[in-house]
């Protein structure tokens, strides 16, 4: 291969339009994050659950377990507040998150959580009501002094994260929801139900790698051609890799998959 074809093969290019839409709508979910915090709050739900209530994060998070089961872990890619922050944090550091350790840490604190708010409602005597607003009466998560430290309080958590350890970093460490999503997989293809997840084919493969570079979770997506993406539990279907394949060895599917 010429130096030239080198050049060209390795040359930036403009994203494309389905990326450009992909990052405005997670740049914009980020920016509204202050309104939308206590409806993802980790924490609310604990609260609310050793007072019997069913809090709106509760709501959001069941609704993301039902629809992963046939849209996967969509959410992440495209709409997820902490996600878009991570997205823009690549532009200081773009390392790759480093093996599986970090990824089981997240497991881990989902476990201690999940059994925190069992705990909580059997204090409580069970769910007793329903409260979407719980601590969001006005409907805007931040608005007072002590919210506002919470919320940057998060937000430098998940800047450390990424600065330290790599793209997405709090994905990959901490994130409370894709544990959700993860069994909403599992539940998908115990049921064998059509899910929409990225196709591959290794047929026309050239190994130029830009899918492995571009990939925001860090998956390595040469491995996994001639395979269903959507089968490694970190795929967000953000389709980085099937806008950046010179060669379109990558697309999305709904179709059912083995």
């Amino acid at each position: 291969m010429s130096i030239y074809a080198r050049r060209e093969m390795y040359a930036p290019v403009k994203p494309p339009r389905r990326q450009q839409m992909r990052r405005l709508l997670i740049f914009l979910s980020f920016l509204a994050f202050p309104v939308t915090i206590n409806f993802l709050s980790p924490y609310l739900i604990i609260q609310a659950s050793f007072e019997g209530v069913i809090a709106g994060s509760a709501i959001a998070f069941a609704a993301m377990l039902v629809l992963s089961v046939f849209l996967g872990r969509l959410f992440c890619g495209w709409l997820c507040p902490g996600g878009g922050l991570g997205d823009i944090m690549t532009n200081i550091n773009n390392q790759p998150v480093p093996g599986r350790g970090i990824r089981r840490l997240k497991i881990v604190i989902w476990t201690v959580w999940i059994l925190t708010l069992i705990i909580g409602f059997i204090t409580s005597g069970g769910p007793q009501r329903l409260e979407p607003l719980y601590r969001t009466e006005s409907g805007i998560s931040v608005d007072e002094p002590l919210k506002f430290i919470i919320y940057y309080s998060v937000i430098i958590i998940f800047l450390i994260l990424s600065l330290l350890i790599g793209r997405r970093a709090s994905c990959h460490a901490i994130c409370w929801m894709a544990p959700f999503m993860m069994l909403g997989l599992k539940l998908g293809d115990f049921l064998k139900l059509p899910r929409l997840h990225i196709a591959s084919s290794n047929e026309n493969c050239i190994r130029c790698e830009r899918c492995v570079k571009q990939c925001p979770m860090s998956i390595p997506v040469l491995d996994l051609l001639g395979t269903p993406l959507a089968r490694h539990a970190d795929c967000s279907l953000c389709g980085e890799c099937v806008d950046i394949c010179p060669k379109n060895c990558l697309g999305y599917s709904f179709k059912p998959y083995r």
